[in-house]
């Protein structure tokens, strides 16, 4: 049994929020805790201060959160089924009760065609309040890995309005590729960073798109920029 914290938010009433796993021996499911600005967990959150959720699988991780502008808290990482891990996304109402306005269940489950690993590393509200999640898929764990994105609608629907479907894969031609960050710029265009393995060092990489996930080419070398700082 156990626990283990990956990622943090703050409220603007100084309350913190921290999102990463709890474990029972058996099951492990996404955990979110509220602390109080003292550092005793807030009781009036969840059960004595935390919530768990269960996607239905023995193995769920929360790698990554973020606070809308509603107080609305959302979580992602990743949850594993038999055969497949998927991006995992939960939303909860300011009191950790799930919110059943997104997915209807306050959940979502999301891969790219049959890739069997895709995890969520990032997720950030845009000011329209469409939802970006990033991360990386793997066709299978002896493939390499590629960018993965998915823009979703703030009822967790699919944003057709990004790369036709909602759904972005980037290769930059190497072993291993993952997103570990992004930021939204002033003019509609999103701005990537991560890692890329050529099979014989990493290199930081940056990517640029534009608001519907089309490169822009004219970054870097085709939309990529990358750089080995240990070069």
């Amino acid at each position: 049994t156990g626990s283990e914290g990956t990622c943090l938010q703050l409220q603007k009433d100084q309350k913190i929020l921290a999102g990463g796993m709890i474990y029972d021996g058996i099951n492990a499911n996404f955990a979110l805790v509220r602390y109080l600005p003292s550092g005793k967990p807030d009781s009036s959150f969840g059960l004595n201060g935390i919530v768990t959720t269960d996607f239905g699988s023995n193995n769920d991780r929360a790698n990554a959160i973020s606070l809308q502008s509603d107080g609305k808290i959302l979580l992602a990482g990743s949850t594993t089924s038999t055969d497949q891990t998927s991006f995992a996304i939960s939303r909860y109402q300011m009191d950790g009760h799930p919110d059943l306005s997104f997915n209807q269940t306050g959940t979502l489950i999301l891969n790219i065609a049959d890739a069997e690993i895709n995890i969520a590393k990032v997720i950030k509200l845009q000011n329209d309040g469409k939802i970006l999640v990033g991360g990386f898929l793997k066709p299978t764990k002896f493939n390499n890995s590629f960018f993965a994105l998915f823009r979703l609608n703030a009822d967790g629907s699919l944003d057709s309005g990004f790369s036709t479907d909602g759904k972005l894969v980037l290769d930059l031609n190497n072993e291993s590729n993952d997103i570990s960050d992004f930021i939204f710029l002033a003019n509609d265009q999103i701005l990537l960073a991560g890692n890329s393995f050529d099979g014989v060092s990493n290199k930081f990489t940056t990517i640029l798109i534009s608001g519907d996930g089309s490169l822009q080419k004219a970054y870097g070398i085709n939309g990529f920029a990358t750089f080995n700082a240990g070069s």
